[in-house]
C-alpha cells in the first residue's frame, strides 16, 4: 500500500471516533447469481397472455425449444418454454377452475347449510343478486324459516302373516324452491345468471339447506372442453410453431 496523505473531516462536536480501514485483494464486486427460474401458475388464459409479451421479445423464449401439454382430466394446459435450458426453463401453468364466488355459494357441492347462517351470508353478497328486493326477502326468509311436518305412518297386515309398512312425511315450509344470482362459474370467464334451487333436510329439530342448480352443471359439463379448445386455437394463430401435446 502506497503511503498516501487520508484527510478525514469530523463534525465539530464530535469529541471521539474510530476509522477502520481494511485491504482488499480485488474490487469490490456485487455475486453472480444465477437466473431465476419462471414458474407461474394461473387462470386458463395465462399461457396465451404471457405467450402474447413474450413470445417475441428477443432472447426470452427459443421457439424451436416450446411445448404446450393438454391435460384435459386436470382441466389444465402446461407451457414449458426453454425446455432443454435447465437454467432458462419457463414453465407457465394455466388452469381451468370454478370462481371463488361459486364456490362460495357451495352450489352442487353437497354443503349443508343452517338457515340462519345462509341468511347471513346472503344478506352479505348482495351484490350477486339482481335487485335488492330480491336479496332482501331471501334474507328474511332463511332468517325466519318455518317448516311444518305432516307424517302419516301406515301398517297394512295380510291374512298370510306378512305385512307392509307405509311411511311419508310432507314438509310444509316457506323456503322458495329456487331463486337466481349472477356470477362467474369459472375464474376469468363472464357473470352469468344462475338458477339455483333449495333442498331442505330436516331431522327433528334440526334443519338444512343445500343449494343445487343443473344448470350451472350442465354449462360446466358442456364448455369444459369448449373453453381449452378456444385456448388452443388462439394460441395456435398466434403462435403456430409451438407444437400441443395431449396428455
Amino acid at each position: 500500500m502506497q503511503n498516501e496523505k487520508m484527510q478525514i473531516n469530523l463534525d465539530k462536536d464530535c469529541q471521539k471516533a474510530e476509522v477502520v480501514i481494511r485491504e482488499v485483494d480485488k474490487v469490490n464486486e456485487l455475486p453472480v447469481l444465477e437466473p431465476e427460474k419462471v414458474n407461474i401458475s394461473g387462470t386458463i388464459t395465462s399461457i396465451f397472455s404471457f405467450l402474447e409479451k413474450r413470445w417475441e421479445c428477443e432472447g426470452q423464449i427459443n421457439h424451436e425449444h416450446t411445448h404446450i401439454i393438454v391435460d384435459r382430466d386436470n382441466l389444465s394446459m402446461t407451457l414449458v418454454a426453454n425446455e432443454t435450458d435447465a437454467r432458462n426453463k419457463m414453465v407457465i401453468v394455466g388452469k381451468l377452475q370454478l370462481s371463488r364466488q361459486f364456490l362460495a355459494f357451495h352450489i352442487n357441492d353437497g354443503f349443508a347449510w343452517e338457515p340462519i347462517a345462509l341468511s347471513q351470508f346472503i344478506k352479505m353478497n348482495r351484490a350477486y343478486f339482481v335487485d335488492r328486493d330480491t336479496n332482501m326477502k331471501l334474507v328474511s326468509v332463511f332468517k325466519n324459516f318455518k317448516a311444518k311436518v305432516n307424517t302419516d305412518y301406515e301398517r297394512d297386515r295380510k291374512e298370510n302373516g306378512s305385512f307392509t309398512d307405509n311411511y311419508s312425511q310432507i314438509v310444509d315450509s316457506n323456503m322458495p324452491d329456487r331463486f337466481s344470482v349472477v356470477l362467474p362459474i369459472f375464474k376469468g370467464t363472464a357473470a352469468k345468471t344462475i338458477e339455483i334451487e333449495t333442498y331442505a333436510t330436516i331431522d327433528g329439530h334440526d334443519v338444512t339447506v343445500q343449494l343445487m342448480s343443473p344448470g350451472a352443471q350442465e354449462v360446466v359439463d358442456q364448455t369444459l372442453d369448449t373453453i381449452i379448445d378456444e385456448q388452443i386455437a388462439a394460441i395456435r394463430e398466434f403462435a403456430p410453431e409451438i407444437p400441443f401435446i395431449e396428455k
